[in-house]
């Protein structure tokens, strides 16, 4: 759907960073982790993370969280996300390349937090 990888996508780009990324390069990335923790949920199998990964790559797009990024940053901005209800983040359920759940979907800020932090140096 439309707002998939945004939520993890506008943190990305709300945050200073060393360098510039442009709206779509966020989104990319967002898309890129937004299905890893979908994965880590169980609602797709891990293999369309790789799909989507390499595919992004293909158009030299990013697909890494920049270093510089501090988990509780991103956390705060994830927070503020227009798709959230009842103080929840909620992401686009992807289930597969090409299909998705109508709506956003509730997701666990521990699940997230931790799955971020997998991906920092120092877990930070």
């Amino acid at each position: 759907t439309l707002n998939f990888g945004h939520t993890i996508g506008h943190a990305v780009e709300a945050l200073e960073k060393k360098e510039v990324l442009y709206h779509g390069e966020c989104v990319a990335i967002g898309m890129v982790h937004e299905m890893a923790v979908l994965a880590d949920m169980g609602h797709l199998d891990a293999k369309h993370v790789d799909r989507i990964t390499e595919c992004l790559k293909a158009y030299n797009l990013p697909t890494d969280i920049p270093e510089e990024l501090k988990v509780e940053d991103m956390m705060k901005k994830m927070k503020i996300d227009k798709k959230n209800k009842n103080g929840q983040i909620r992401i686009t359920c992807v289930q597969g390349i090409g299909k998705s759940l109508p709506d956003p979907i509730p997701i666990d800020e521990g699940a997230v937090s931790k799955y971020l932090k997998s991906l920092v140096k120092g877990g930070s």
